[in-house]
């Protein structure tokens, strides 16, 4: 069963962030959600503060070990960084390095398994996006109910962040002064004299990722 106690949960996390961050000594303060600091002690003088929002919070940034577990951890603020943000993302892949060996992942799983994952804000409805799925994994069905409830949001909403076009593809900003109109131009230009296109042909840019 999941760690309930603030204390255990504590306790375990430090432990998991001692088998990830030994080897080579942690560089970063940890602050839990209760205010109070602990875990292994950096070696080194600490250059931002992980803040552990929440008794569950490392079970969400490193189960799965993803990248997008742990970004989807930070969108949900199951936890925050305080200081040099720059530095602590470094630490994406010195975890996946750490955990690259099968050993130490299991042992790691173990730990983070201990930690409780029912702690969520009672009125957070995001947390699991696909529950709505029904199916078979990546039939065409479900596939096309995912898609539109991730953009069937509205124009309004693109309208605020996206250039005038609406290109949902990146943009290619060649002196990091033009605005996002100017640099989806450019990268429209740039791919198309790439392709050699010739009057009358066209571009279609689906941003497939």
């Amino acid at each position: 069963m999941p760690t309930t106690t603030d204390a255990a949960a504590k306790r375990v996390a430090s432990a998991v962030l001692e088998d990830l961050f030994v080897p080579s000594g942690r560089t970063f303060a940890l602050r839990f959600w209760d205010g109070t600091v602990g875990g292994p002690k950096a070696i080194f003088e600490p250059r931002f503060t992980l803040v552990l929002r929440r008794p569950g919070a490392l079970r969400r940034m490193l189960l799965p070990p993803t990248d997008l577990a742990l970004g989807e951890a930070y969108l949900h603020d199951d936890f925050d960084v305080e200081g040099n943000l720059e530095e602590a993302t470094e630490l994406v892949d010195f975890i996946s390095t750490r955990l690259s060996s099968p050993t130490l992942l299991a042992r790691v799983v173990r730990g983070l398994r201990k930690l409780p994952s029912d702690d969520l804000p009672k009125n957070d409805s995001t947390r699991f996006p696909n529950r709505h799925l029904r199916g078979r994994l990546h039939s065409r069905t479900r596939d096309a109910t995912a898609v539109r409830s991730h953009y069937d949001v509205g124009n309004e909403f693109y309208a605020l962040w996206l250039d005038r076009r609406m290109v949902y593809s990146c943009a290619y900003f060649d002196t990091g002064e033009e605005d996002i109109d100017a640099a989806q131009e450019a990268k429209l230009d740039y791919t198309c004299r790439k392709l050699r296109l010739e009057p009358g042909e066209s571009l279609l840019d689906i941003g497939c990722g």
